[in-house]
C-alpha cells in the first residue's frame, strides 16, 4: 500500500507516537529502485537522519515538519446525535456509485461512514496532516491521499463529481478562493457540501481560541457564499447555520 503525498509515494506507516500537539511518525520510503529500502524518522524541528546497515550516511537536512494535532475535529455520538448529522451530511450529496469523491479535512468517522456505506468510483482525501492520511490509508488502501492544499491538487483526480468540505475553518481560504479552485476542479452538476458536526458555536467559541495555529476563519455567512457562489457558477441549494450544526451545498452549475 503507498500513500501519496506531496509528489512521494510512502508505505504504511508502521507506528506514531502522539505528544502533545507534536508527532513522532515512522514512515518507509517506497521507490522503485534497487536501492535498499530504509525506515525514515521524522520528528518537528530536527534533522532528518537516514539509518542504514554498514558505516553511517551523512545526515540528511530536510525542511521542518510540523505535525499538528487534528484530532480535535473528531466527533463522537455522545449525545449530540453526530450519527444523524453524518447520515444527512450524506445524503445531500448524492453519492452514486460512479461517483468521484473528495473530502477535505475530514475527521477518520467521517472517512468510514463514507467507505462503509456508499459507494463510489474514487475517493481522495486531502489533509495537511500526514498522521491523519496515513491512518486512513492503513485501514483502507482503496483510498487516494493527498498532503496538502486543496487548490493544487493533481489533474489525475479530475473532474469531481462530490467535494466534502468538512472543515472549512482550517483550511486557511477565503470562500472566495475556495470556490474558484473548485470551479476548475468540478465537473457538470457537481456537488460541494460545505459541513461541520460541531457547529458555527464550537469553531467560535472553542476551536478558535484553543487552536488558533490552526483554526483561522469562521464558517462562512449565508450572504458570503451567495455571493461567491454567483461568481463562479455554483448555487446555494440548503443552508443550515445552527449553533450545533452546519451544512452548505452548493451545486456547480457550468
Amino acid at each position: 500500500m503507498a500513500l501519496l503525498c506531496n509528489n512521494f509515494l510512502l508505505s504504511t506507516v508502521a507506528s506514531f507516537q502522539r505528544n502533545g500537539n507534536q508527532t513522532s511518525t515512522i514512515l518507509k520510503p517506497y521507490f522503485t529502485s534497487t536501492i535498499p529500502i530504509v525506515p525514515l524518522r521524522i520528528r518537528p524541528e530536527k534533522l532528518l537522519r537516514v539509518g542504514c546497515n554498514g558505516p553511517a550516511p551523512p545526515v540528511v537536512q530536510c525542511a521542518d515538519l510540523i505535525e499538528k494535532d487534528w484530532s480535535f475535529i473528531d466527533s463522537a455520538d455522545d449525545g449530540s446525535g453526530w450519527d444523524a448529522k453524518c447520515r444527512r451530511i450524506l445524503s445531500t450529496a448524492e453519492v452514486g456509485e460512479k461517483s468521484r469523491l473528495l473530502v477535505s479535512f475530514g475527521a477518520s468517522g467521517f472517512v468510514d461512514r463514507i467507505v462503509t456505506e456508499c459507494q463510489w468510483e474514487t475517493l481522495l482525501v486531502v489533509h495537511d496532516s500526514l498522521f491523519d492520511l496515513a491512518m486512513i490509508k492503513e485501514k483502507y488502501d482503496r483510498v487516494r491521499c493527498w498532503q496538502g492544499s486543496i487548490m493544487d491538487l493533481p489533474k489525475k483526480f479530475l473532474p469531481l463529481d462530490v467535494v466534502f468540505v468538512c472543515y472549512f475553518s482550517g483550511m486557511g481560504l477565503s470562500v472566495e478562493d475556495l470556490l474558484a479552485s473548485l470551479a476548475t476542479a468540478c465537473s457538470s452538476g457537481a456537488r460541494v457540501v460545505i459541513c461541520c458536526d460541531q457547529g458555527r458555536e464550537i469553531v467560535e467559541q472553542v476551536h478558535r481560541q484553543q487552536y488558533p495555529d490552526i483554526v483561522t476563519s469562521d464558517l462562512p455567512y449565508k450572504i458570503n457564499l451567495e455571493i461567491a457562489a454567483g461568481a463562479n457558477s455554483f448555487r446555494l441549494t440548503e443552508f443550515v447555520d445552527e449553533p450545533s450544526f452546519y451544512l452548505a451545498v452548493l451545486k456547480f452549475s457550468q
